[in-house]
């Protein structure tokens, strides 16, 4: 027990640190290039997702895209990457709040009677997630390439939900809210492979643990070259299985975006 206690620990300050080095590391990368070397890329998205959920008390959060940019207060998403030969660093942030409420009715019967429940609900979440990495170029042809990375994820949530019913004007409330954060380190696979001169396939997966018991991503692009700037779309798959000690046990984000890449 206390072994696997120092082991959660060792990994989370490991992950903390990596992911706090990657993060720094375009800046210091963007510093370096004016001296020659790097090529760098800017490459904000938007992602039009399906997000499912567990809550550590058992209740599920089921949002459809129509219904996430309906409860949508606000989204930022980028990515960006510095490389140098056979060697880079990527990071990729987002952050969002979603809040909506609402009422229903229902019939329940109580004895020879069947009053109304009238409900109202509310939920608003709130999610940073960034993930880091430093790659290495294993395999490079004229067609294909692949690199292998290792790096980190957070993930920071703050999750509130709501409920007050009513029946013949007698209300009660029940109330579920927690929030923190989820570190784990990663390891994982990326590559292209070239079509023609103007567009190349791109992929991307990961897996690792930590804070979390597993968290996994994956993600598949076509990539078409304009004069000034590329731009791709296709999937991408993010899922967490968290356990039972914050806000939600489990979440899975997935669903296709389309985004742009600036070079410099």
């Amino acid at each position: 027990m206390i072994s696997n206690i120092r082991y959660a620990a060792l990994t989370r300050w490991l992950s903390v640190l990596v992911l706090a080095s990657l993060l720094t590391a375009p800046a210091r990368a963007a510093e370096s290039a004016a001296a020659g070397g790097w090529d760098l890329s800017l490459q904000p998205y938007v992602w039009m997702p399906t997000l499912e959920a567990t809550t550590s008390g058992g209740s599920e959060i089921n949002l459809g895209f129509e219904e996430i940019l309906e409860a949508l207060n606000w989204m930022t998403m980028v990515q960006g990457t510095a490389k140098k030969d056979k060697w880079a660093v990527f990071g990729d942030v987002i952050n969002l709040k979603l809040s909506q409420s609402g009422n229903d009715t229902f019939e329940v019967p109580v004895g020879p009677f069947t009053p109304t429940l009238f409900t109202d609900g509310k939920y608003v979440l709130k999610a940073w997630v960034i993930t880091g990495g430093v790659d290495y170029e294993l395999i490079r042809t004229d067609k294909y390439s692949v690199g292998g990375f290792v790096g980190a994820r957070s993930l920071w949530l703050d999750v509130v939900l709501t409920e007050t019913g009513t029946i013949r004007h007698v209300s009660g409330n029940a109330r579920e809210s927690g929030s923190g954060w989820n570190v784990d380190g990663i390891v994982g696979m990326q590559g292209k492979y070239t079509l023609d001169d103007k567009t190349f396939l791109r992929w991307y997966g990961d897996v690792g643990t930590g804070d979390s018991n597993l968290t996994w991503s994956a993600s598949g692009e076509v990539v078409y070259k304009f004069k000034r700037f590329e731009a791709y779309g296709g999937y991408r798959y993010l899922t967490w299985d968290l356990g039972d000690n914050g806000a939600l046990s489990d979440l899975t984000v997935m669903g296709p975006r389309i985004g742009a890449i600036f070079r410099f």
